[in-house]
């Protein structure tokens, strides 16, 4: 990184802190079941683990409510595909139906969202500590770069400007996230 290209590198940092706390926000699964979370379970498979990605057909059919259907079904395919969500995913109630299983978590209670929500916010705010970090460093690196105090005072107003734009997008991603935690239904 160079004097020419820092608003280039601060674009793909804000992108990395952004994705990263956009995938813990979703690590929040008491409030959600996500396809995603059951992907890499691992199953006991004829003396060997594989992922249930690779047995079976995961759907979610509600925020609280999925459909696990095995490509070749059999009871010992069920048993064990059940025994590994039930080992991972302890919170998550398991019923089998017509040669599947339904996996579905109850309503958290208000308090169970409110706490939920506390640990989210905490994600948050690291994620805008980590940009006004960026915001520190690129300083620094600014005093060495620009020896006149014209291309300094640019500069400085230039990273301002996208440092505030990109802490209002992660506002706005935590705005519409705390709406769906709490209207989640």
């Amino acid at each position: 990184m160079d004097s020419s290209n820092w608003a280039e590198h601060l674009k793909q940092d804000f992108s990395k802190i952004r994705l990263r706390m956009l995938e813990k926000l979703e690590e929040f699964s008491i409030l959600r079941l996500n396809p995603k979370h059951f992907y890499s379970i691992k199953v006991e498979q004829e003396s060997s683990l594989s992922p249930l990605a690779e047995l079976a057909s995961i759907n979610l059919e509600s925020a609280r409510m999925l459909h696990i259907k095995p490509y070749v079904v059999s009871q010992k395919s069920l048993h064990e595909i059940e025994k590994a969500i039930k080992k991972a995913k302890p919170n998550v109630t398991i019923n089998s139906k017509d040669n599947e299983l339904i996996c579905s978590i109850p309503e958290p209670t208000a308090e169970i969202r409110e706490e939920k929500i506390k640990s989210s916010k905490q994600v948050v705010e690291e994620a805008r500590i980590a940009l006004r970090t960026k915001r520190q460093d690129l300083l620094k690196k600014f005093k060495n770069w620009y020896p006149s105090e014209n291309e300094l005072h640019s500069n400085k107003n230039s990273l301002e400007k996208e440092i505030s734009r990109y802490l209002s997008e992660i506002e706005s991603e935590w705005t519409n996230k705390e709406k769906e935690f709490r209207q989640l239904k």
